[in-house]
């Protein structure tokens, strides 16, 4: 209508969290709009101009035919969307198929952009069809509707006599063929005009009367015999709702006057309140007395450290300070030599050196030597890196709260026996060379009367069977066609006779000989409290990589159990409550066998998620323990990133119902933003490698962020991608004919800006390693520089395999056409995990 606040209404479409809409505007003024300029406005799909002036229901017939989408909402110009309103509704219509239209609460301010602006009335009422008849409780921007269901049968449309209450026929006709589904919570503002207000409900206004007496017409035509009935039954209810009211009135102003006599009586008790005021009142002067007598104290010891000082002072200007002036220097001289990098490399190989034979032996570190050596440049680099900033000591200037920290046992030395048996459980296939050693460190374990090792080994050929058996392990075999994640533990949980099962890992190494003492101490300490279960944090190898120490950081601070320990309790059913409070690791899992007996793992992903995600839910607690660790770390493949965030996004969205997913309609779009992407990668992995940076490791990639946001261009046919990973190089060369064919695809506006979205994922990915890089890493070197292309090579394959993700699950019905494509990327990278 020509209005300024129009500008508002469409930015408000703009500002949505659902990323998928069209906007066409029609121009019901009869005159051109006078716009003013504004980047807005091409957001704006459509502008219908018909010359002429249009009453509400000839504009609302002109948008449902120009409306090109699957689900349609109307928007005056002088109203607006808040940010979540289209995506619950669109996440409500795609979850029940026989609803026709769902709708949300609305919030009507009065003089709307005024300082006198008030919040008139809220539209929040639940779906009832009968009082539909008699009242519109749905504004119009409030609703979603299918246009299949306005067009399929007889056709709903908006009659032009009707200049009021158009959009209240337009629901009666819609509701004829569906139910409308209720979704709770303010998402949107209808602004009434400070001028005139709606007009709707005044009774003396002569148009309201005639055109009700219209609508009125319009709903007898409609109105079939059971129609009637249910209006009877629906005032008959109302009366008696009325009667029930009158009667809560009545005990209302029973109550009232018991709470006058209550209010008598509380007076005399504030009395007594008064006087004891007056005491506490004395209680403070006397504390304010021995505050004064402590600051005279303060006083006292603030002059003697000034004695002291002066001593100091004169112990500098004496002659055996001034003596011993050149040996001080000489200190500070050596230690600036020592600091070189030729000396560096040498004090660096002497404490490796002497670090390896500590820990090994001479014998150990000996038959080590060919380990070295094939490791030799990963080893020689770390003896050239510069070696970390001092930090402060944790000692010095420590939080109050660090006092109260739980140790490791072996770092207090204080235990006692417990009287219990442990039976470790261990999945095992082609264990390696290491786990004698993990083996000979759980029969070391001290503190606990009798440990039990079983093995369940899925068809190992490299001899971890023979190694386990050795061990005095309990060996259950089982074919690898048999081994699942949850059935092998459960199996292994079977055949132990302990009174505490410990499942673990493989590749997993404890730290000290308390370790299993200091979890199983832990839960019993704790299970006054509703323990049942503990896990511990890990500790990575020397040979983990950026990725893993960066994922590993994040999560354990999401857990709360980065620096200390943490017990998780049920504090809701949201999916971010329940991993936070839930999670138990596989790595490292204590609990009870008669409680494990209760609960078992199920499933064949995420299994210890779930098993604490249950317990919590039945009342009892999980631990997750900082101040005990266990070695365990992986240095995985790019490819593997894509597979497992690939099937990570898939199972989380199957657990939890409200994991909210973005939409993602255009696989050419998508696929196109990935090969860009890597395509801006491989051009700054080329310039890694032709120039040797200075500058810190985090200012370096916060450079690169930046670069790629202002450069980043979608690319039809990319170049050669060498993102330094033969597997991921070609899936991502292959992907156009294996998911699209030959056809070539159109970039549209809906593809484009795919292609965008995923480029700006895979920036704020890196963007949140960079803020873990930033405080851990200082200036670059060999060693830096090969793990930070390995770190941005596996965040982009992590970033791929979510937004792959994303589209299976946006196409997961047969019914889509684009199911076929979907499903094939689904079993290609569910494979094998």
């Amino acid at each position: 209508m020509g209005r300024p606040s129009l500008l508002e209404a469409v930015n408000s479409v703009k500002s949505q969290s659902f990323p998928d809409w069209e906007i066409i505007v029609v121009n019901a003024s009869g005159v051109p709009l006078a716009l003013p300029q504004h980047e807005s406005w091409s957001a704006v799909t459509l502008w219908i101009e018909t010359g002429h002036a249009l009453d509400r229901g000839s504009a609302a017939n002109q948008l449902l035919g120009a409306a090109g989408g699957q689900y349609a909402i109307f928007l005056d110009d002088d109203d607006w969307f808040l940010d979540d309103h289209l995506g619950k509704l669109v996440k409500a219509l795609d979850a029940d198929q026989a609803i026709v239209a769902a709708y949300g609460d609305v919030e009507c301010l009065s003089e709307a952009g005024t300082a006198n602006q008030s919040v008139k009335h809220r539209f929040e009422r639940d779906f009832d069809v009968t009082a539909l008849q008699l009242e519109n409780y749905l504004p119009i921007h409030a609703v979603m509707f299918r246009m299949d269901s306005v067009r399929i049968g007889r056709p709903c449309a908006f009659e032009p006599a009707l200049q009021l209450f158009e959009d209240w026929d337009f629901w009666l006709q819609l509701s004829k063929k569906g139910a409308f589904r209720r979704v709770p919570g303010i998402s949107a503002i209808y602004a009434l005009s400070a001028a005139t207000g709606s007009g709707h409900t005044e009774a003396a206004n002569e148009q309201r009367i005639a055109m009700l007496t219209l609508l009125s017409k319009r709903q007898l035509e409609r109105w079939q015999p059971d129609d009637a009935a249910r209006l009877i039954l629906h005032e008959v209810k109302r009366v008696n709702q009325l009667t029930h009211e009158k009667q809560v009135a009545d005990i209302a102003l029973q109550q009232a006057e018991e709470l006058r006599r209550y209010a008598s009586e509380r007076e005399t008790q504030l009395d007594l309140a008064t006087h004891a005021l007056n005491e506490l009142q004395t209680q403070l002067h006397v504390q304010s007395v021995q505050m004064g007598l402590q600051q005279r104290e303060i006083e006292k010891l603030g002059k003697i450290r000034i004695e002291h000082l002066s001593q100091i002072a004169t112990l500098m200007e004496s002659t055996s300070w001034r003596v011993t002036r050149p040996l001080r220097q000489a200190h500070v001289l050596l230690t600036r030599i020592r600091a070189k990098s030729p000396l560096r490399v040498a004090r660096n190989l002497s404490r490796a050196l002497a670090s390896q034979i500590a820990r090994h032996g001479v014998l150990g570190f000996v038959r080590r030597i060919p380990y070295f050596f094939l490791q030799r440049q990963a080893y020689i680099a770390r003896m050239q890196s510069q070696r970390p900033a001092e930090k402060v000591s944790l000692f010095e200037h420590a939080p109050p709260r660090l006092r109260d920290l739980r140790l490791h046992p072996d770092l207090t030395g204080q235990w006692t026996t417990i009287d219990a048996k442990v039976s470790v459980v261990i999945p095992t296939f082609n264990a390696g060379p290491e786990f004698v050693w993990m083996l000979r460190k759980l029969r070391m374990q001290k503190a606990v009367r009798e440990i039990e090792i079983v093995v369940v080994d899925s068809g190992s050929s490299d001899g971890t069977v023979a190694v386990a058996r050795q061990a005095g392990a309990k060996i259950v075999e089982i074919l690898p066609s048999e081994f699942t994640h949850s059935h092998s533990r459960n199996l292994g949980a079977d055949h132990a006779t302990g009174d505490f099962l410990l499942i673990m890992v493989q590749d997993a190494y404890p730290i000290g000989d308390l370790w299993m003492y200091g979890m199983l101490r832990f839960l019993l300490d704790h299970a006054d409290q509703g323990l049942v279960a503990a896990s511990c944090a890990e500790y990575s190898r020397a040979d983990s990589d950026m990725m893993y120490d960066s994922m590993i950081n994040t999560h354990y601070r999401f857990l709360g159990c980065l620096e200390v320990d943490r017990i998780g309790e049920h504090k809701g059913d949201d999916h971010m409550a329940l991993r936070s409070q839930g999670q138990l690791s596989d790595v490292s899992c204590l609990i009870s066998r008669e409680c494990f007996q209760k609960f078992r793992y199920r499933g064949d992903y995420a299994e210890d998620l779930d098993l604490g995600i249950r317990l919590i839910q039945s009342g009892h607690r999980v631990a997750m323990l900082a101040s005990i660790k266990v070695i365990h770390s992986h240095n995985r493949p790019a490819f593997y990133y894509l597979k497992r965030s690939f099937v990570d996004v898939i199972f989380l969205v199957g657990m939890f119902d409200d994991f909210f997913y973005p939409r993602s309609e255009s696989l050419s779009g998508l696929i196109a933003g990935m090969r860009s992407t890597a395509q801006h990668i491989t051009k700054w992995f080329e310039q890694l490698d032709a120039v040797c940076p200075v500058t810190p490791l985090g200012e370096q990639l916060s450079t690169w962020i930046a670069e790629s946001r202002r450069t980043f261009s979608i690319l039809q046919q990319a170049d050669a991608i060498h993102l330094g990973e033969d597997r991921l190089d070609e899936f991502l060369s292959t992907m156009p004919k294996k998911y699209i064919g030959d056809t070539p695809q159109v970039m549209d506006a809906v593809a484009r800006a795919e292609a965008q979205h995923f480029n700006d994922s895979f920036l704020a990915r890196l963007e949140h390693f960079l803020g873990f890089a930033a405080d851990v890493y200082g200036a670059q070197d060999a060693l830096l520089r090969s793990e930070l292309g390995a770190v941005v090579r596996k965040t982009f394959a992590a970033t791929a395999g979510s937004a792959l993700a994303y589209y299976c699950l946006s196409h997961s019905s047969v019914d889509d056409s684009a199911f076929e494509s979907a499903n094939r990327i689904r079993n290609e990278l569910t494979a094998g995990v």
